[in-house]
Protein backbone atom coordinates (compact mmCIF):
# COMPACT_ATOMS: atom_id res chain seq x y z
CA UNK A 1 0.00 0.00 0.00
CA UNK A 2 3.01 2.32 0.59
CA UNK A 3 3.62 3.41 -2.99
CA UNK A 4 0.12 4.45 -3.23
CA UNK A 5 0.61 7.03 -0.64
CA UNK A 6 3.23 9.33 -2.98
CA UNK A 7 1.10 10.13 -4.99
CA UNK A 8 -2.73 11.96 -5.57
CA UNK A 9 -4.12 8.86 -7.20
CA UNK A 10 -6.96 6.78 -5.66
CA UNK A 11 -6.35 3.35 -6.64
CA UNK A 12 -8.57 0.08 -6.54
CA UNK A 13 -6.61 -1.25 -3.81
CA UNK A 14 -6.95 1.55 -1.66
CA UNK A 15 -10.65 1.87 -2.25
CA UNK A 16 -10.87 -2.07 -1.47
CA UNK A 17 -9.73 -1.37 1.80
CA UNK A 18 -11.75 1.62 2.31
CA UNK A 19 -14.85 -0.51 1.56
CA UNK A 20 -13.75 -3.41 3.72
CA UNK A 21 -13.37 -0.81 6.37
CA UNK A 22 -17.56 -0.12 5.95
CA UNK A 23 -18.36 -3.16 7.74
CA UNK A 24 -18.19 -2.02 10.88
CA UNK A 25 -19.36 1.46 10.49
CA UNK A 26 -22.36 -0.02 8.60
CA UNK A 27 -22.75 -3.11 11.61
CA UNK A 28 -23.04 -0.59 14.45
CA UNK A 29 -25.30 2.00 12.51
CA UNK A 30 -27.55 -0.76 11.84
CA UNK A 31 -27.62 -2.53 15.36
CA UNK A 32 -28.49 1.36 16.62
CA UNK A 33 -31.67 2.13 14.22
CA UNK A 34 -32.96 -1.32 13.83
CA UNK A 35 -33.87 -2.64 16.86
CA UNK A 36 -36.09 0.37 18.04
CA UNK A 37 -39.24 -0.91 15.49
CA UNK A 38 -39.27 -4.22 17.26
CA UNK A 39 -39.57 -2.53 21.01
CA UNK A 40 -43.42 -3.37 21.23
CA UNK A 41 -42.89 -7.55 19.42
CA UNK A 42 -40.17 -7.49 22.47
CA UNK A 43 -42.22 -6.78 25.10
CA UNK A 44 -45.22 -9.56 24.19
CA UNK A 45 -42.65 -12.21 23.69
CA UNK A 46 -40.49 -11.78 26.29
CA UNK A 47 -42.94 -10.46 29.05
CA UNK A 48 -41.46 -7.34 29.60
CA UNK A 49 -42.61 -3.91 29.97
CA UNK A 50 -41.58 -0.72 28.07
CA UNK A 51 -39.22 0.74 31.50
CA UNK A 52 -37.29 -2.59 31.13
CA UNK A 53 -37.38 -3.38 27.60
CA UNK A 54 -35.67 0.36 26.50
CA UNK A 55 -32.80 -1.13 28.25
CA UNK A 56 -31.83 -3.35 24.92
CA UNK A 57 -31.10 0.21 23.27
CA UNK A 58 -29.89 2.33 26.10
CA UNK A 59 -27.36 -0.55 27.31
CA UNK A 60 -26.33 -0.60 24.16
CA UNK A 61 -25.78 3.11 23.95
CA UNK A 62 -24.12 3.16 27.35
CA UNK A 63 -21.44 0.10 27.02
CA UNK A 64 -20.75 2.02 23.40
CA UNK A 65 -19.71 5.04 25.35
CA UNK A 66 -17.50 3.28 27.85
CA UNK A 67 -15.70 1.42 25.35
CA UNK A 68 -15.28 4.41 22.58
CA UNK A 69 -11.87 5.92 24.59
CA UNK A 70 -10.25 2.48 24.97
CA UNK A 71 -10.12 2.78 20.99
CA UNK A 72 -6.43 4.44 20.79
CA UNK A 73 -4.94 2.48 23.45
CA UNK A 74 -5.95 -1.01 21.95
CA UNK A 75 -5.08 0.45 18.28
CA UNK A 76 -1.74 1.12 19.98
CA UNK A 77 -1.49 -2.89 21.29
CA UNK A 78 -2.79 -4.76 18.42
CA UNK A 79 -2.73 -2.36 15.44
CA UNK A 80 -5.66 -1.86 13.52
CA UNK A 81 -6.09 -4.42 11.05
CA UNK A 82 -6.05 -7.24 14.14
CA UNK A 83 -8.03 -5.15 16.05
CA UNK A 84 -10.68 -5.09 14.00
CA UNK A 85 -11.15 -8.29 13.21
CA UNK A 86 -11.21 -9.26 16.52
CA UNK A 87 -14.17 -6.38 17.01
CA UNK A 88 -16.07 -7.80 14.19
CA UNK A 89 -15.82 -11.36 15.36
CA UNK A 90 -17.03 -10.22 18.69
CA UNK A 91 -19.80 -8.19 17.30
CA UNK A 92 -20.81 -11.64 15.61
CA UNK A 93 -20.61 -13.38 18.23
CA UNK A 94 -22.35 -11.11 20.27
CA UNK A 95 -25.51 -11.00 17.12
CA UNK A 96 -25.82 -14.60 17.12
CA UNK A 97 -26.42 -14.88 21.18
CA UNK A 98 -28.86 -11.66 21.18
CA UNK A 99 -31.26 -13.99 18.67
CA UNK A 100 -30.75 -16.68 20.89
CA UNK A 101 -31.63 -14.47 24.13
CA UNK A 102 -34.48 -16.46 25.96
CA UNK A 103 -35.47 -13.44 28.42
CA UNK A 104 -35.09 -9.39 28.40
CA UNK A 105 -32.56 -10.09 31.00
CA UNK A 106 -30.26 -12.13 28.91
CA UNK A 107 -31.25 -10.03 25.51
CA UNK A 108 -29.88 -6.69 27.73
CA UNK A 109 -27.12 -8.92 29.07
CA UNK A 110 -25.67 -10.15 25.53
CA UNK A 111 -27.06 -6.34 24.04
CA UNK A 112 -24.78 -4.37 26.43
CA UNK A 113 -21.26 -7.08 25.37
CA UNK A 114 -22.33 -5.90 21.60
CA UNK A 115 -21.97 -2.65 22.74
CA UNK A 116 -18.20 -3.08 23.64
CA UNK A 117 -17.47 -4.45 20.24
CA UNK A 118 -19.65 -2.02 18.99
CA UNK A 119 -17.99 1.09 20.72
CA UNK A 120 -14.73 0.01 19.43
CA UNK A 121 -15.60 -0.70 15.91
CA UNK A 122 -16.90 2.86 15.43
CA UNK A 123 -14.21 4.81 15.14
CA UNK A 124 -12.70 2.14 13.04
CA UNK A 125 -13.62 3.79 9.65
CA UNK A 126 -12.01 7.08 9.91
CA UNK A 127 -8.66 6.43 10.91
CA UNK A 128 -7.95 3.62 8.94
CA UNK A 129 -9.08 5.63 5.96
CA UNK A 130 -7.22 8.52 7.26
CA UNK A 131 -3.93 6.10 7.81
CA UNK A 132 -4.05 3.96 4.31
CA UNK A 133 -5.07 7.43 2.32
CA UNK A 134 -3.35 10.21 3.99
CA UNK A 135 -4.90 13.67 4.18
CA UNK A 136 -4.41 14.88 0.74
CA UNK A 137 -7.08 11.87 -0.75
CA UNK A 138 -9.18 11.38 2.46
CA UNK A 139 -12.11 13.14 1.25
CA UNK A 140 -12.30 11.81 -2.02
CA UNK A 141 -11.92 7.96 -0.39
CA UNK A 142 -14.19 9.01 2.09
CA UNK A 143 -16.92 9.95 -0.45
CA UNK A 144 -16.65 6.88 -2.75
CA UNK A 145 -16.85 4.86 0.25
CA UNK A 146 -19.27 6.92 2.18
CA UNK A 147 -22.74 5.68 0.46
CA UNK A 148 -23.63 2.63 2.37
CA UNK A 149 -22.72 4.07 5.88
CA UNK A 150 -24.47 7.35 5.44
CA UNK A 151 -27.52 5.30 3.88
CA UNK A 152 -27.31 2.82 6.98
CA UNK A 153 -29.39 4.88 9.40
CA UNK A 154 -31.93 5.60 6.60
CA UNK A 155 -32.41 1.84 5.85
CA UNK A 156 -32.09 0.48 9.42
CA UNK A 157 -35.75 1.07 9.93
CA UNK A 158 -37.04 -0.40 6.35
CA UNK A 159 -34.89 -3.58 7.17
CA UNK A 160 -35.97 -3.85 10.62
CA UNK A 161 -39.33 -3.19 9.68
CA UNK A 162 -39.57 -6.38 7.16
CA UNK A 163 -37.35 -8.65 9.68
CA UNK A 164 -40.20 -8.28 12.13
CA UNK A 165 -42.94 -8.16 10.33
CA UNK A 166 -42.10 -11.36 7.73
CA UNK A 167 -39.28 -13.08 9.51
CA UNK A 168 -38.97 -12.46 14.10
CA UNK A 169 -37.25 -10.11 16.17
CA UNK A 170 -34.37 -12.36 16.50
CA UNK A 171 -33.44 -12.13 12.98
CA UNK A 172 -33.03 -8.38 13.80
CA UNK A 173 -29.56 -8.89 16.04
CA UNK A 174 -29.07 -12.46 14.50
CA UNK A 175 -28.90 -10.96 10.51
CA UNK A 176 -25.58 -9.23 11.52
CA UNK A 177 -23.64 -11.93 12.27
CA UNK A 178 -22.99 -13.61 8.35
CA UNK A 179 -22.36 -9.95 7.37
CA UNK A 180 -19.62 -9.47 10.01
CA UNK A 181 -17.93 -12.69 9.19
CA UNK A 182 -18.29 -11.89 5.44
CA UNK A 183 -16.20 -8.59 6.69
CA UNK A 184 -13.77 -10.96 8.84
CA UNK A 185 -12.70 -12.24 5.69
CA UNK A 186 -12.33 -9.99 3.75
CA UNK A 187 -10.31 -7.88 6.46
CA UNK A 188 -8.07 -10.43 6.66
CA UNK A 189 -7.36 -11.41 2.98
CA UNK A 190 -7.48 -7.49 1.52
CA UNK A 191 -6.51 -5.11 4.73
CA UNK A 192 -2.84 -4.21 5.16
CA UNK A 193 -0.94 -4.13 7.87
CA UNK A 194 -0.82 -1.12 10.01
CA UNK A 195 0.75 -2.22 13.17
CA UNK A 196 1.66 0.12 15.68
CA UNK A 197 4.79 0.67 16.29
CA UNK A 198 4.98 2.55 20.10
CA UNK A 199 2.31 0.55 22.76
CA UNK A 200 0.48 2.71 25.03
CA UNK A 201 -0.13 1.48 28.53
CA UNK A 202 -3.56 1.92 29.65
CA UNK A 203 -3.94 4.83 31.11
CA UNK A 204 -6.59 3.40 34.35
CA UNK A 205 -7.08 6.99 35.89
CA UNK A 206 -8.33 8.43 32.82
CA UNK A 207 -10.32 5.28 31.67
CA UNK A 208 -11.54 5.42 34.79
CA UNK A 209 -12.99 9.15 34.46
CA UNK A 210 -13.79 9.51 30.76
CA UNK A 211 -15.65 6.26 30.33
CA UNK A 212 -18.04 6.64 32.72
CA UNK A 213 -18.33 10.48 32.46
CA UNK A 214 -19.28 9.70 28.80
CA UNK A 215 -21.77 6.86 29.48
CA UNK A 216 -23.43 8.99 32.35
CA UNK A 217 -23.58 12.31 30.01
CA UNK A 218 -25.36 10.03 27.22
CA UNK A 219 -27.61 8.63 29.66
CA UNK A 220 -29.15 11.78 30.78
CA UNK A 221 -29.21 13.39 27.48
CA UNK A 222 -31.19 10.06 26.65
CA UNK A 223 -33.38 10.55 30.02
CA UNK A 224 -34.22 14.41 28.85
CA UNK A 225 -35.57 13.06 25.78
CA UNK A 226 -38.38 11.26 28.03
CA UNK A 227 -38.71 13.17 31.03
CA UNK A 228 -38.86 16.67 29.39
CA UNK A 229 -37.27 18.50 31.72
CA UNK A 230 -33.41 18.87 32.69
CA UNK A 231 -34.33 18.88 36.79
CA UNK A 232 -36.05 15.25 36.41
CA UNK A 233 -33.44 12.88 38.91
CA UNK A 234 -32.99 10.42 36.34
CA UNK A 235 -31.47 13.23 34.39
CA UNK A 236 -30.12 16.15 36.66
CA UNK A 237 -28.15 13.47 38.42
CA UNK A 238 -26.46 11.29 35.73
CA UNK A 239 -25.72 14.93 33.92
CA UNK A 240 -23.90 17.02 36.63
CA UNK A 241 -22.18 13.19 37.46
CA UNK A 242 -21.41 13.04 34.34
CA UNK A 243 -19.96 16.73 33.43
CA UNK A 244 -18.07 16.65 36.91
CA UNK A 245 -15.99 13.59 35.86
CA UNK A 246 -15.41 14.69 32.17
CA UNK A 247 -14.16 17.73 33.56
CA UNK A 248 -11.64 16.25 35.93
CA UNK A 249 -10.88 14.09 32.54
CA UNK A 250 -9.80 17.25 30.92
CA UNK A 251 -7.64 18.59 33.81
CA UNK A 252 -5.92 14.99 33.81
CA UNK A 253 -5.59 14.50 30.59
CA UNK A 254 -4.05 17.89 30.01
CA UNK A 255 -1.04 17.55 32.59
CA UNK A 256 -0.68 14.01 31.44
CA UNK A 257 0.16 14.44 27.86
CA UNK A 258 0.06 12.37 24.95
CA UNK A 259 0.55 9.35 27.76
CA UNK A 260 -3.38 9.95 28.44
CA UNK A 261 -5.67 7.76 27.06
CA UNK A 262 -7.44 10.35 24.81
CA UNK A 263 -4.52 13.30 24.10
CA UNK A 264 -6.45 16.53 24.44
CA UNK A 265 -3.39 18.34 22.58
CA UNK A 266 -5.61 17.39 19.37
CA UNK A 267 -7.53 20.79 20.12
CA UNK A 268 -4.72 23.38 20.21
CA UNK A 269 -4.81 22.57 16.60
CA UNK A 270 -8.05 25.08 15.59
CA UNK A 271 -9.04 23.17 12.31
CA UNK A 272 -9.52 19.98 14.11
CA UNK A 273 -11.35 21.81 16.30
CA UNK A 274 -13.47 23.46 14.12
CA UNK A 275 -14.27 20.51 12.08
CA UNK A 276 -14.83 18.80 15.33
CA UNK A 277 -17.26 21.35 16.29
CA UNK A 278 -19.00 21.00 12.46
CA UNK A 279 -19.06 17.22 13.19
CA UNK A 280 -20.82 17.95 16.52
CA UNK A 281 -23.11 20.29 15.50
CA UNK A 282 -24.12 18.08 11.94
CA UNK A 283 -24.82 15.49 14.33
CA UNK A 284 -27.26 17.20 16.94
CA UNK A 285 -29.27 18.36 13.64
CA UNK A 286 -29.31 15.60 11.38
CA UNK A 287 -30.60 12.66 14.31
CA UNK A 288 -32.49 15.29 15.62
CA UNK A 289 -34.21 15.52 12.07
CA UNK A 290 -34.41 11.64 11.74
CA UNK A 291 -36.87 11.72 14.80
CA UNK A 292 -38.71 14.83 13.67
CA UNK A 293 -39.06 13.68 9.81
CA UNK A 294 -40.95 10.20 10.08
CA UNK A 295 -43.12 11.14 12.89
CA UNK A 296 -44.74 14.11 11.17
CA UNK A 297 -45.48 12.03 8.06
CA UNK A 298 -47.00 9.38 10.58
CA UNK A 299 -48.93 11.86 13.18
CA UNK A 300 -49.66 14.54 10.15
CA UNK A 301 -50.02 13.18 7.15
CA UNK A 302 -51.20 9.58 8.35
CA UNK A 303 -48.76 7.40 6.28
CA UNK A 304 -48.33 4.09 6.81
CA UNK A 305 -44.77 2.90 8.10
CA UNK A 306 -43.86 1.47 4.36
CA UNK A 307 -45.49 4.53 2.71
CA UNK A 308 -43.16 6.66 5.36
CA UNK A 309 -40.30 4.53 4.59
CA UNK A 310 -40.65 5.46 0.49
CA UNK A 311 -41.07 9.41 1.44
CA UNK A 312 -37.74 9.27 3.85
CA UNK A 313 -35.85 8.08 0.27
CA UNK A 314 -35.54 11.50 -0.52
CA UNK A 315 -32.86 11.98 1.85
CA UNK A 316 -30.96 9.38 1.24
CA UNK A 317 -30.58 10.64 -2.97
CA UNK A 318 -29.37 13.63 -2.33
CA UNK A 319 -26.47 12.20 -0.15
CA UNK A 320 -25.19 10.13 -2.77
CA UNK A 321 -25.80 12.87 -5.19
CA UNK A 322 -23.64 15.21 -3.21
CA UNK A 323 -20.55 13.15 -2.03
CA UNK A 324 -18.32 12.78 -4.98
CA UNK A 325 -18.44 16.76 -6.03
CA UNK A 326 -17.61 17.49 -2.04
CA UNK A 327 -15.29 14.57 -1.86
CA UNK A 328 -13.41 16.29 -4.88
CA UNK A 329 -13.85 19.40 -3.75
CA UNK A 330 -12.35 18.91 0.00
CA UNK A 331 -8.93 17.50 -1.10
CA UNK A 332 -8.24 19.69 -3.81
CA UNK A 333 -10.54 22.91 -3.13
CA UNK A 334 -11.87 24.79 -0.28
CA UNK A 335 -12.79 22.21 2.29
CA UNK A 336 -14.47 25.65 3.75
CA UNK A 337 -16.21 26.45 1.33
CA UNK A 338 -17.72 22.95 0.81
CA UNK A 339 -18.97 23.20 4.35
CA UNK A 340 -20.47 26.77 3.71
CA UNK A 341 -22.29 25.76 0.71
CA UNK A 342 -23.89 22.21 2.59
CA UNK A 343 -25.05 24.69 4.92
CA UNK A 344 -26.98 26.75 2.79
CA UNK A 345 -28.21 23.67 1.33
CA UNK A 346 -29.37 22.61 4.51
CA UNK A 347 -30.82 25.57 6.06
CA UNK A 348 -32.85 25.55 2.50
CA UNK A 349 -34.16 22.26 2.26
CA UNK A 350 -35.16 22.66 6.17
CA UNK A 351 -36.89 25.82 5.97
CA UNK A 352 -40.36 24.20 4.33
CA UNK A 353 -40.21 22.15 7.37
CA UNK A 354 -40.89 25.56 9.34
CA UNK A 355 -44.29 26.57 7.52
CA UNK A 356 -45.96 23.33 7.99
CA UNK A 357 -49.78 23.13 7.60
CA UNK A 358 -52.51 20.81 7.46
CA UNK A 359 -52.20 19.52 4.18
CA UNK A 360 -48.87 20.70 2.79
CA UNK A 361 -47.40 20.08 -0.87
CA UNK A 362 -45.62 16.73 -0.44
CA UNK A 363 -43.48 17.38 -3.69
CA UNK A 364 -42.04 20.52 -2.07
CA UNK A 365 -41.05 18.43 1.67
CA UNK A 366 -38.98 16.29 -0.40
CA UNK A 367 -37.56 18.87 -2.61
CA UNK A 368 -36.26 20.03 0.87
CA UNK A 369 -35.38 16.47 2.03
CA UNK A 370 -33.56 15.85 -0.88
CA UNK A 371 -31.85 19.29 -0.50
CA UNK A 372 -30.89 18.64 3.34
CA UNK A 373 -29.18 15.40 2.36
CA UNK A 374 -27.67 17.36 -0.02
CA UNK A 375 -26.05 19.43 2.97
CA UNK A 376 -25.53 16.86 5.14
CA UNK A 377 -22.96 15.34 3.05
CA UNK A 378 -21.56 18.57 1.96
CA UNK A 379 -20.58 19.60 5.69
CA UNK A 380 -20.05 15.81 6.46
CA UNK A 381 -17.06 15.38 3.98
CA UNK A 382 -14.88 18.24 4.44
CA UNK A 383 -15.03 18.22 8.23
CA UNK A 384 -14.04 14.68 8.24
CA UNK A 385 -11.18 15.01 5.39
CA UNK A 386 -10.23 18.19 7.42
CA UNK A 387 -9.83 17.24 10.73
CA UNK A 388 -7.03 14.90 9.63
CA UNK A 389 -5.21 17.11 7.09
CA UNK A 390 -2.60 18.54 9.42
CA UNK A 391 -2.20 15.33 12.06
CA UNK A 392 0.45 12.94 11.79
CA UNK A 393 -0.34 9.75 11.14
CA UNK A 394 0.48 8.54 15.14
CA UNK A 395 -2.38 10.92 16.15
CA UNK A 396 -5.32 9.51 13.58
CA UNK A 397 -6.39 6.49 16.27
CA UNK A 398 -7.17 8.97 18.21
CA UNK A 399 -8.42 11.69 16.75
CA UNK A 400 -10.96 9.25 14.89
CA UNK A 401 -11.95 8.19 18.68
CA UNK A 402 -12.84 12.17 19.70
CA UNK A 403 -14.38 12.79 16.25
CA UNK A 404 -16.93 9.56 17.05
CA UNK A 405 -17.48 10.51 21.15
CA UNK A 406 -18.18 13.65 19.65
CA UNK A 407 -20.52 12.56 16.91
CA UNK A 408 -22.67 9.64 19.76
CA UNK A 409 -23.14 12.53 22.35
CA UNK A 410 -24.45 14.69 19.77
CA UNK A 411 -26.78 11.93 18.34
CA UNK A 412 -28.65 11.76 21.02
CA UNK A 413 -28.55 15.30 21.98
CA UNK A 414 -30.05 16.23 19.07
CA UNK A 415 -32.80 13.88 19.24
CA UNK A 416 -33.35 14.77 23.14
CA UNK A 417 -33.66 18.32 22.09
CA UNK A 418 -35.93 18.34 19.41
CA UNK A 419 -38.10 15.68 21.21
CA UNK A 420 -38.88 18.10 23.88
CA UNK A 421 -38.86 20.75 21.83
CA UNK A 422 -42.07 19.11 20.07
CA UNK A 423 -43.40 17.79 23.60
CA UNK A 424 -43.85 21.33 24.73
CA UNK A 425 -45.31 22.90 21.56
CA UNK A 426 -47.82 20.27 21.22
CA UNK A 427 -49.07 20.59 24.72
CA UNK A 428 -49.21 24.91 24.00
CA UNK A 429 -50.63 24.59 20.66
CA UNK A 430 -52.85 21.73 21.69
CA UNK A 431 -54.32 23.88 24.59
CA UNK A 432 -56.07 25.98 22.50
CA UNK A 433 -56.73 24.48 18.97
CA UNK A 434 -59.54 22.19 19.31
CA UNK A 435 -58.33 20.46 16.00
CA UNK A 436 -55.44 17.75 16.61
CA UNK A 437 -53.62 18.21 12.96
CA UNK A 438 -53.69 21.88 12.90
CA UNK A 439 -52.11 21.71 16.50
CA UNK A 440 -49.86 18.71 15.37
CA UNK A 441 -48.16 20.51 12.60
CA UNK A 442 -47.76 24.12 14.14
CA UNK A 443 -45.96 22.30 16.75
CA UNK A 444 -43.63 20.09 14.01
CA UNK A 445 -43.29 23.51 12.49
CA UNK A 446 -41.82 25.44 15.16
CA UNK A 447 -39.76 22.13 16.25
CA UNK A 448 -38.11 22.86 12.64
CA UNK A 449 -37.34 26.20 13.49
CA UNK A 450 -35.04 25.00 16.32
CA UNK A 451 -33.37 22.66 13.78
CA UNK A 452 -32.70 25.48 11.63
CA UNK A 453 -31.58 27.48 13.91
CA UNK A 454 -29.19 24.52 15.46
CA UNK A 455 -26.78 24.46 12.24
CA UNK A 456 -26.31 28.49 11.88
CA UNK A 457 -22.85 27.89 14.44
CA UNK A 458 -21.19 26.03 11.85
CA UNK A 459 -21.26 28.56 9.90
CA UNK A 460 -18.51 30.15 12.73
CA UNK A 461 -16.71 26.89 13.02
CA UNK A 462 -16.35 27.12 8.84
CA UNK A 463 -15.06 30.70 9.00
CA UNK A 464 -12.34 29.19 11.36
CA UNK A 465 -11.70 26.33 8.91
CA UNK A 466 -11.10 29.11 6.00
CA UNK A 467 -9.24 31.38 8.10
CA UNK A 468 -6.90 28.49 9.14
CA UNK A 469 -6.89 26.73 5.17
CA UNK A 470 -5.30 29.66 3.76
CA UNK A 471 -3.38 31.14 6.44
CA UNK A 472 -1.45 27.66 5.81
CA UNK A 473 -1.20 28.15 2.26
Amino acid sequence: MEETESDDRITWPLIRAGLITCFGSILTHLSTTTVNIALDRLIVDLHSSLAQIQWVSTGYLLTLSLALPLTRWATARMGMKRLYIWCLGGFAVTSLLCGLAWSAESLIAFRMLQGVAGGLLAPMLQGMIAQLAGPRRMGRLMAMVGVPVLLSPLLGPVIGGVLVEYLSWRWLFAFATPIALLGIWFAWRYLPDTEARTPLRLDFVGLLLISPGMALATYAVAEFGHAGTVLAPMVIGPLLAGIALSTLFAAYASRKGETALLDLRLFSNPTFTAATMVTFLVAIGSFGGQLLLPLYYLQVGGFSPAHVGLLLIPQGVGMIAALPFTGRYSDRGDPALVCAIGILFYLVGTAPFMWLGQDPAYWMLGTGQFLRGVGIAAMTTPAMAVAYRHLAREAMPNASTVQNMVQRFGAPLGTALLAVMLQYRFVTEGAHDPVRTHALSTAFAQTFMLNFALALPIFVAAWVIYREHHRKK
